[in-house]
């Protein structure tokens, strides 16, 4: 698989899962605007991730906890919510979103 499909299925898989699990924690409540927050933030913090990984090769752990922080503070002052609420939304999704990365790049193999 080249890089740049691997970047786009990356990026899939994340905004499928994470606006799955967003939406499935606010209860389906104003889907067309958290669906936008939630590719806004990723298109914003998975570049970024990439380039640490790929061009700066900083671990895989390190960056993800860095787009957590970082995911955590755009859904505190974009979606203007309370900061328990940022950090459980970042991290379910992220660590939700990194599981099944994993297994499908194990069924890609």
């Amino acid at each position: 698989m080249s890089i740049d499909q691997v970047i786009i299925s990356s990026f899939l898989v994340t905004i499928l899962t994470e606006t799955g699990i967003i939406l499935t924690i606010q209860k389906y409540k104003n889907i067309i605007k958290w669906s936008f927050f939630v590719v806004l933030i990723n298109s914003l913090t998975q570049p970024v991730a990439i380039y640490m990984i790929q061009i700066l090769d900083i671990s895989y752990f390190v960056t993800e906890i860095l787009v957590i922080v970082v995911e955590t503070v755009f859904y505190k002052y974009i979606c203007d919510i309370k900061w328990k609420t940022a950090i459980m939304y970042s991290l379910v999704a992220n660590v939700l979103s990194i599981l099944l990365g994993v297994i499908f790049r194990g069924f890609q193999k």
